[in-house]
């Protein structure tokens, strides 16, 4: 592909005007409890889909209106207010008699802190690329027996805008939840509503089925969690500190020539359709193998979530973690000689997988992989794993406390060498965004790959 069309696609981050350190000044956080009690001190079951990441998921929210000196007060209210019917957001984890996590329900309460900076949003330039600093934006709380399972910071800035973000336990919400929870609120926030639809709190809905036969994928999934048991939480999150970030904005246009040539009968393709999120994810893959230089007889793994709630009956506003883990595997040198309507056929094949009874399948080998002995629970993470989480199928950039949507809306802190997340570009609605973190030798290598549409 030639340059200049490569440039077309990405149009290159706009400099930063930050020249120093950012200075985020911080007040003393503040625990914010239910306006009042709904809990009466349940225990609640934690699925085992809730315990797959045991960790905080940060984002990032931008709004250039609103930072004036009532905007952390107001938040708080409708914080206390929201916690009302999303009482088990102001619980605790703590582990039950038979050594398996529970989330307490006993109005603990939630961390909330006011700060403030003079810079102004405008300063931060490209916010779709890789900034440090955007983590001074998050306040991260000391990790102890008993931590929070909800974290919100409010920068006012310069500029008269303001920033939120915003950190949750993963095992109490799954990305949908997360934006339940944050819309209500928003809601709350803005006025003019008194009362918020209550969400389904029953996590007892996932327990695994004792008797349900596992598919034939489903096994094979048992067997990759059983490969990774050894893998320690901290080494997987060790390696996210010498990650190299950066952002890739994609053309609609480039997306247009992914899909024809998916379907290009010449090419001997027999696909009728495909998504954004398949050509994307496929050609993000092959890009990643021939980056990281994988070899042609070891197995390459691509995993993404789907959503169960519409395929065991959950309801739309269950609260918890309802996504499970499809992936499709093959040798390196396979995938990279294969025709490129055959890598994307192959995931639409995993996608159709995901019926009833891989489900419960599939939650029934986390049950083991949670068993067994040293095992972290954590997603299999290989040099060989890529994993897409798709956010474009959330509308957190239209999140809108009382001053409009967020400028720009982003994941923050959980960006890992196996995990590439497709956004949606707040910067220019007709793109979208791939936020990638790869050690530095290969990030070069990678982002000549995606770009080069001939990528076979």
């Amino acid at each position: 592909m030639a340059v200049d069309e490569q440039e077309q696609d990405d149009p290159g981050p706009r400099q930063s005007k930050i020249t120093a350190e950012l200075i985020v000044n911080l007040e003393d956080p503040v625990l914010v409890y239910p306006k009042s009690s709904q809990s009466s001190h349940q225990v609640l079951y934690l699925s085992h889909l809730d315990r797959q990441a045991p960790l905080f998921m940060y984002s990032l929210y931008f709004y250039r209106a609103g930072g004036d000196s009532g905007v952390f007060n107001r938040l708080r209210d409708a914080m206390e207010r929201n916690l009302v019917p999303h009482f088990p957001a102001a619980g605790r984890i703590r582990y039950g008699e038979s050594g398996e996590p529970e989330l307490h329900c006993g109005d603990q309460g939630v961390v909330l802190v006011e700060a403030s900076t003079g810079a102004r949003i405008d300063d931060f330039g490209d916010m779709r690329d890789a900034n440090q600093e955007f983590e001074k934006f998050v306040y991260k709380i000391p990790p102890s027996s008993d931590t929070a399972l909800i974290v919100a910071q409010v920068t006012r800035c310069g500029c008269g805008g303001f920033v939120i973000g915003f950190g949750s336990r993963h095992e109490l919400f799954d990305g949908l939840s997360a934006l339940h929870f944050l819309s209500d609120w928003a809601a709350l926030a803005r006025g003019g509503v008194e009362e918020i639809e209550p969400p389904c709190q029953d996590r007892q809905r996932l327990r695994p089925k004792i008797k349900a036969e596992e598919p034939d994928r489903a096994i094979d999934l048992s067997e990759l969690y059983r490969e990774s048991a050894a893998e320690s939480i901290e080494e997987y999150l060790g390696a996210r500190h010498k990650c190299r970030v950066r952002a890739l904005s994609i053309s609609d246009e480039m997306i247009q020539r992914l899909k024809a040539r998916a379907m290009d009968r010449d090419e001997g393709s027999a696909l009728s359709s495909c998504t954004t999120f398949e050509v994307l994810a496929a050609h993000a893959w092959l890009a990643r193998i021939k980056a990281l230089e994988i070899g042609d007889g070891e197995r390459a793994l691509l995993e993404f979530t789907v959503n169960t709630r519409p395929k065991i009956d959950l309801p739309h506003r269950f609260m918890g973690n309802a996504f499970i883990m499809a992936y499709s595997n093959a040798a390196a040198g396979d995938l990279l000689s294969a025709p490129f309507h055959a890598v994307v056929g192959a995931i639409q094949s995993a996608k159709a997988s995901v019926t009833e009874d891989y489900i419960w399948g599939s939650i029934d080998a986390l049950r083991a992989a949670h068993s067994a002995k040293g095992s972290s629970g954590l997603l299999p993470s290989f040099r060989q794993t890529t994993i897409v989480s798709d956010w474009t199928r959330f509308s957190f950039d239209q999140l809108d406390f009382g001053w409009g949507a967020a400028a720009f809306a982003t994941p923050v802190a959980m960006l890992l060498p196996d995990v590439l997340f497709l956004l949606r570009d707040g910067m220019d609605k007709r793109r979208i965004c791939l936020k990638l973190g790869l050690m530095p030798h290969t990030m070069e290598k990678f982002e000549k790959n995606f770009y080069d549409l001939g990528l076979s």
